[in-house]
């Protein structure tokens, strides 16, 4: 991939030739298919923001098509994906724009994979409810599964025929772990039956997990406080972490903090989200050793680092902060701490 200069040229580029092509791409869809040449060009165009991004046209909510471009759930891609549609034109009658797959319409799909032609009527799931994280676990089953011995491609199906019945958005945002079976598990429901209980699931859900944890790092006691419920998905472009130490200036023999100075450091922090606003989401934060540690991911193409600076500077004369960033768009970090 290029820079980010780089690839807001291509985006530029994109939404300029799709300026001039929207109309007869729609009239090419009334007609039965698009032109040779606009495919190709939105090939080339698509590729050039980034080369493993698909794009595909659909019918519309709203509108009457989609267009969307797709990462396939990789959470990399995702940003590009953010990025291309947040510089998209308006929705019209005729066109939306969507920054991943979008589920298929109706009944009666068919998936042709690794020469097998698969009923996605026929995909069932059984389900389990992980409420700490405001998340399905799916244990998935097709019929088709007993012929094929390559477990890989079984989860590939269940993967492929997820994303056609509820989307790739819906896939990542609200479902932790996909398994799959051969045998179909006794509580077992049509996947179809899952867009409901995902509705059902987002109009419960707060995004506000929080949990206290307590444990041990290198002999000494660490309390971590974050939010399991917070979803990569929710923030797509803020692909910087950014750690925050700040030194507990009168702590206990353990190295933790008393509840006064755990209040004065709590207003710190507040002060820290009230700069950033929308640039930036809070992952946790840890009290170990002596240090409270703030864990952040920030939009790294905007201005988040001037207002961390800035931040720093009204709170310098009281700790002295170290910040430290590092560019995570996968969100590695603190998935292998806390979740």
């Amino acid at each position: 991939m290029g820079t980010r200069e780089d690839t807001a040229a291509a985006i530029s580029e994109f939404w300029k030739f799709w300026t001039s092509a929207h109309v007869r791409i729609a009239r090419a869809i009334h007609q039965g298919g698009m032109h040779a040449d606009d495919v190709e060009a939105m090939n080339a165009r698509v590729g050039a923001i980034a080369p493993d991004l698909d794009w595909e046209l659909g019918p519309g909510h709203r509108s009457q098509h989609h267009l969307a471009v797709t990462g396939r759930g990789d959470p990399v891609l995702r940003v590009m994906t953010a990025r291309w549609l947040a510089a998209a034109p308006e929705p019209t009658e005729v066109w939306e724009y969507h920054a991943s797959r979008q589920p298929a319409r109706g009944s009666g799909l068919c998936l042709q994979i690794g020469g097998h032609s698969v009923a996605l009527d026929e995909l069932q799931a059984a389900v389990e409810v992980d409420a700490s994280r405001e998340m399905l676990e799916l244990l998935v089953h097709h019929p088709v599964f007993a012929k094929i011995d390559d477990e890989g491609l079984h989860h590939r199906i269940a993967i492929l025929g997820l994303e056609n019945l509820i989307g790739e958005d819906a896939l990542v945002r609200w479902v932790c772990a996909v398994d799959v079976a051969v045998d179909r598990p006794a509580t077992a429901a049509p996947c179809s039956a899952l867009r409901e209980r995902i509705d059902a699931l987002a109009a419960s859900a707060t995004g506000d997990r929080w949990v206290v944890l307590q444990g041990e790092r290198d002999g000494k006691p660490i309390f971590v406080t974050c939010n399991r419920a917070l979803k990569r998905i929710d923030h797509p472009t803020l692909d910087v972490h950014v750690e925050i130490a700040l030194p507990i200036a009168d702590g206990t023999d353990a190295g933790l903090t008393t509840n006064a100075e755990a209040e004065i450091l709590n207003t710190i922090e507040d002060d820290l989200l009230g700069e950033l606003g929308p640039s930036a989401v809070l992952i946790g934060r840890e009290t170990w050793n002596g240090l409270r540690i703030v864990h952040l991911h920030t939009d790294g193409s905007g201005d988040a680092g001037r207002k961390l600076d800035a931040w720093r500077a009204r709170h310098s004369k009281s700790y002295e902060v170290r910040i430290t960033q590092e560019h995570d768009p996968t969100w590695e970090v603190s998935a292998a701490r806390w979740f």
